[in-house]
């Protein structure tokens, strides 16, 4: 409460003035609260979809994450397309600006050995999709 006379401590407009100021105080931290529940939240879902996690909660970006590799590339075709064969993903990765060697025989085998021993990557026949 401010500092006031005497006779203005047992004012109840005062009193409710400093009520509804706190009130507003409370309320913006509120806000800040939720905010900071939402981004946490956010990040968790961020670690479990992107980040390989260990039980300590340290991560280290999976190596297919880094944008400009091949197997970037082939995670992010597999992800947004589903299961496809090796000439389906190589075509979705040119179509996404890949370039590669331009032989597709060497790009397939590029894919491939990109893919093969990652364990973001699982292999249902013929056909090669994401784990996440």
């Amino acid at each position: 409460m401010k500092k006031s006379k005497k006779n203005d401590l047992f004012d109840l407009k005062l009193i409710d003035q400093e009520i509804a100021e706190i009130d507003a105080k409370i309320k913006e931290f509120q806000i800040l609260v939720q905010r900071r529940n939402d981004l946490t939240v956010f990040k968790q879902l961020a670690q479990r979809l992107f980040l390989h996690t260990d039980d300590n909660g340290a991560s280290a970006e999976p190596q297919h994450k880094k944008r400009g590799t091949t197997g970037a590339m082939a995670f992010e075709v597999l992800a947004a397309k589903g299961d496809l064969d090796l000439d389906g993903i190589l075509l979705e990765m040119r179509q996404n600006g890949w370039t590669g060697s331009g032989d597709d025989a060497k790009d397939k085998k590029r894919i491939y050995a990109a893919i093969y021993k990652d364990p973001n990557f699982e292999r249902n026949g013929e056909k090669w999709g994401t784990r996440m």
